[in-house]
């Protein structure tokens, strides 16, 4: 009867290791299954990146652009109204000084 005992110990003791050993399989295979997902959204993430990194590249030039064109037409625009003011000047500066009269003559 010891020896069915012993026997029957050792069986459970083999069968208990067995299902440990299949635990223990399971386990890491969820744990590599894990790391390839894992992996996989690492890959995913940085590509989205490198797209993102790119359309910011090409933002900065058209922002880069806009602002350009901006400041030339502001300086083309300041031109305008510096040289508009000049001649407004000049003409006033004619009116007081006699221009009136002379045209006055000549009708």
């Amino acid at each position: 009867m010891l020896v069915e005992l012993s026997e029957q110990a050792a069986q459970e003791l083999a069968e208990g290791s067995t299902a440990i050993g299949r635990v223990a399989e399971l386990e890491a295979c969820a744990a590599i299954g894990r790391v390839a997902e894992l992996e996989a959204r690492v890959a995913e993430l940085e590509g989205q990146g490198r797209r993102l990194e790119a359309e910011k590249v090409e933002v900065e030039k058209a922002l880069r652009k806009e602002k350009r064109g901006k400041e030339s037409y502001y300086d083309l625009t300041e031109s305008f109204l510096h040289c508009l003011s000049l001649t407004c000047l000049f003409f006033r500066q004619r009116l007081s000084t006699g221009f009136v009269v002379e045209l006055g003559r000549r009708c």
